[in-house]
């Protein structure tokens, strides 16, 4: 049931990832959103503090609502508050229709 959720997710949602050209394997950062939702985003300990979330999510507009509450927003919102609002109720809604 949860790995359907996670697919039509991901079906409607677009995921951005930043990832080393010379080693494609190796993602630096990624971030799944639907509109002003941002879903999920992950950015590795090694490049936090260097702007590369804030690069990829800088055109949602503000505060983004957030279905999932990360390290990486908890750093985010801590130097930049008011970035995001944490709205799980999103995901119900969705799970609604």
């Amino acid at each position: 049931m949860i790995w359907a959720r996670i697919e039509r997710l991901l079906d409607r949602s677009i995921t951005l990832v930043l990832f080393e050209p010379a080693l494609p394997a190796y993602i630096h950062a990624w971030a799944c959103f639907e509109d002003d939702r941002l879903h999920y985003c992950y950015t590795r300990p090694i490049y936090r503090k260097y702007g590369r979330l804030s690069m990829m999510i800088s055109g949602l507009r503000r505060p983004i609502r957030c279905t999932h509450w990360t390290e990486s927003i908890e750093n985010i919102e801590a130097e930049q508050p008011g970035t995001f609002t944490y709205a799980p109720s999103l995901l119900k809604e969705e799970q609604a229709t």
